[in-house]
């Protein structure tokens, strides 16, 4: 098989030097992540593969010559490779057995691929010989709640992160300077005042919209937020998420056999309402003319072109985007702000998408590599996140309200702690296509709003009743 001009048809692991390697391990190993692995000599030098996408080995090189030095026994084969048909061809690979040891996958993609990988062994985690507490009990104490809700399966770890990202808006700097330079000479100093702050629910987002947004008859000249499509809204079907969960929609039945984010239920007056159609209908919002913060439509741009370039005031997006925005436009001054709430004195709800390091079946020797993953992400993770600014996976303490959140720094240093997510089928990629479309039929009015999610919800059951469709 190739794949970006490299052959794979080669075995990494020799079954002797798996022999060797593990001899010395076994003899010398603690039970919690340590700077040495594999021993001091210099005999059966033991290759673990790693595949991953999106970090290059600069991002790595640091940990890896560090590694390496400390476990002589044991070298490192770092493969970056490109995100389309990363999943695929990596899953072709392991089935043909060529697949990598260590195998770096999207958090949501672990249901779908849990058969192809082997789980941490029971006790790697503890922190001395004493510790008697099971694997997913130090987990919990160890990185944030959405990592043991993602990677703990039937009892058993599948992975651990490096980092947890979550959605934030995105401001341009630059944008925000000249309406609030314009509020004051016009005497609008209430809403330059307002511009200058963060807005911490979504009634105050839509304000700040339709200050920021600048029309020439049906025309958009400057969009207050890239947001209310999916055709050219990067994660559009996050924010949706975002905003269900946030409301309280369940999103499918506990049994996991049917979609329920389009149901109705008794609201607090006795009324019956949809929060999944709420949730709809206020990211679609922004698509649409006739509401006062209407300010992007489908024949708009993509929202990271308009972002850079000056034509869109905000946009939702992940820590990644600013590694986008370096590279495309490193010029551009931009900052980050909490994923708005629904009220100011909720709790805040925020939506998380990462990627988690698992051992793979390919692995000849699974507790070795399972030991190296340990240690590559725990004792070493520091430095991949301080090469790349990947938000931190650790619980950090002190969790801010809502209100307080907007006098915080970077919300990459908090949001970690209460991002979540939901069950996505064993077959994530379709249902993000589902909801893409979604909401290109809503926010383009091609379709009502319940209607439409009422088909959306239907699909999505058929998935979770038989992924293979």
């Amino acid at each position: 098989m190739k794949f970006g001009g490299e052959t794979t048809n080669k075995r990494w692991l020799k079954s002797a030097a798996v022999a060797a390697v593990a001899a010395i391990f076994l003899t010398g190993c603690q039970p919690q992540a340590q700077d040495t692995i594999g021993g001091t000599g210099t005999d059966g030098v033991q290759t673990i593969s790693i595949w991953r996408t999106f970090d290059s080995i600069e991002a790595f090189q640091e940990t890896i010559d560090e590694f390496e030095r400390d476990n002589p026994n044991i070298q490192i084969d770092y493969r970056e490779l490109p995100f389309n048909e990363y999943e695929l061809y990596t899953s072709e690979a392991l089935a043909a057995g060529e697949g990598p040891d260590i195998w770096s996958i999207r958090n949501d993609w672990l249901p779908r691929h849990q058969n192809k990988l082997i789980p941490m062994p029971e006790g790697l985690l503890k922190e001395n010989n004493d510790d008697l507490r099971p694997n997913t009990e130090i987990l919990q104490n160890l990185f944030v709640p959405i990592v043991s809700n993602d990677v703990v399966i039937d009892g058993q770890i599948y992975g651990l992160p490096y980092y947890v990202d979550s959605l934030v808006i995105y401001r341009n700097e630059d944008i925000f300077r000249k309406k609030i330079s314009q509020f004051r000479s016009e005497d609008r100093d209430d809403d330059a005042d307002f511009l200058s702050e963060k807005f911490n629910t979504y009634d105050k987002l839509q304000r700040a919209v339709q200050l920021l947004t600048e029309k020439s008859g049906d025309n958009i000249n400057l969009a207050g937020i890239a947001a209310g499509t999916s055709n050219n809204v990067d994660v559009a079907q996050d924010v949706v998420y975002a905003m269900m969960l946030q409301n309280g929609t369940e999103m499918v039945s506990p049994n996991l056999t049917n979609a329920s984010f389009h149901l109705g239920q008794a609201g607090s007056a006795g009324q019956t309402v949809f929060l999944g159609t709420e949730a709809l209908q206020r990211f679609t919002s922004f698509a649409d003319p006739n509401q006062p913060h209407y300010s992007w439509n489908a024949n708009m741009p993509s929202d990271i072109q308009a972002f850079i370039e000056g034509k869109a005031a905000m946009m939702f997006g992940y820590q990644y985007h600013e590694l986008i925005f370096d590279q495309i436009a490193p010029t551009l001054k931009f900052s980050a702000q909490p994923l708005p709430q629904i009220r100011d004195e909720d709790t805040p709800i925020d939506y998380g998408s990462y990627w988690v390091e698992t051992v793979t079946k390919n692995a000849a020797n699974p507790d070795l590599t399972w030991q190296i993953l340990d240690n590559l992400v725990r004792s070493r993770g520091s430095q991949f996140r301080s090469a790349t600014g990947r938000p931190d996976p650790r619980l950090i303490g002190e969790i801010p309200t809502t209100i307080d959140r907007n006098e915080k720094s970077s919300p990459h240093n908090f949001q970690q702690q209460t991002a979540i997510d939901w069950y996505k089928t064993k077959r994530p990629d379709k249902v993000d296509q589902i909801f893409k479309e979604l909401i290109q039929q809503v926010g383009t009015k091609k379709q009502s709003p319940q209607n439409a999610i009422e088909e959306a919800a239907q699909q999505v059951t058929t998935i979770l009743q038989d992924p293979s469709r």
